[in-house]
């Protein structure tokens, strides 16, 4: 259970999120790391009951450096934030930051399950299929506050994954 003001901050991201928006966040009442994940496990819960992969955002140095982010960060990719098999146009949201290139795995195994560290030959065995995709990056609310545990909160900018076709 995470305190007032933080669902508050939680609150009004998944609302941004649904809104498609970005307003003002008081991102400066994330103290710590853990609060920041706090956040953003309270907002995703509230926007979509599961995700289907992650997003992993700032790999890169330059990037990083873009974004304000002291290391990589990951986030889950909601239900309802993957558009696949879509012909149709779509709307960029406010504060849309960029695209990344992707790879959607479908994972057939269990990774991780015995906590030991997961090697590139288990992975690898695990994997049924891959996608091309494109991961939309941005933000919901105005920054203010620590970067990085803002960065973390919201989404880790993850707003959406644009997914190709099959190889």
């Amino acid at each position: 259970m995470i305190d007032q003001n933080l669902d508050y901050l939680a609150s009004l991201l998944c609302q941004n999120r649904r809104q498609g928006i970005t307003s003002d966040i008081p991102f400066d009442l994330l103290r710590s790391e853990d609060d920041a994940w706090a956040v953003q496990s309270a907002a995703i819960s509230a926007f979509a009951n599961d995700a289907v992969g992650y997003a992993l955002i700032g790999t890169c140095p330059a990037i990083r450096g873009t974004l304000g982010l002291a290391s990589p960060i990951y986030c889950p990719i909601p239900v309802g934030s993957v558009l696949q098999d879509s012909h149709g146009p779509f709307r960029l949201p406010q504060g849309f930051i960029g695209a990344q290139c992707e790879i959607v795995f479908t994972i057939g195994g269990p990774l991780g399950a015995d906590h030991w560290p997961i090697t590139r030959d288990q992975f690898c065995k695990a994997i049924l299929s891959y996608q091309p995709a494109i991961g939309l990056v941005g933000r919901r609310g105005h920054l203010t506050g620590q970067p990085h545990l803002a960065a973390i909160a919201d989404y880790a900018f993850h707003v959406s994954t644009i997914v190709g076709l099959s190889p």
